[in-house]
């Protein structure tokens, strides 16, 4: 079995969406966790502008590819993307440049984690701890003190 057989098998079984794109942002390679998390398939994807970018997130799409084909590594950034059905969803991205065996960057790709569970767990969480502090600032004060002789007034 040699390198590419590994690196297929590994792409293949990840729960992570792994998707590449080439300098123009089209897509390179689209794996079966991204047609699951993202909706669309590998035949409609490959050759084509990456769609799980929302038209009002290009400019921080173009921005980070920028920096991307300059070299620069991304993990865990937090962003919204976009399922086939264009609703959105929060993942955690994490990108790194491709490089050929010259040397140079020939691609970006990118290991995307469908974060929306956790984050709308986070909410929960903090509306809930709201909701307590608020019930414990309502709760009136009562003052005691205690007299000399021990009892409670």
């Amino acid at each position: 079995m040699d390198t590419s057989q590994i690196l297929q098998s590994l792409i293949n079984a990840s729960p992570l969406a792994i998707i590449a794109i080439d300098p123009d942002g089209n897509v390179i390679l689209w794996s079966p966790a991204a047609e699951r998390i993202f909706g669309w398939s590998e035949q409609e994807v490959l050759k084509r502008p990456n769609p799980i970018v929302p038209e009002e997130k290009q400019d921080e799409f173009r921005a980070f590819r920028q920096r991307i084909f300059q070299g620069e590594s991304f993990s865990g950034v937090e962003v919204r993307r976009q399922k086939k059905d264009r609703s959105l969803i929060d993942v955690s991205l994490s990108t790194a440049p491709l490089y050929a065996a010259a040397g140079n960057i020939i691609g970006a790709m990118a290991a995307i984690e469908d974060i929306s569970e956790r984050k709308q767990i986070e909410k929960s969480l903090r509306q809930s701890e709201e909701r307590y502090r608020k019930l414990v600032e309502e709760l009136p004060v009562v003052i005691y003190s205690l007299s000399e002789d021990g009892t409670i007034t």
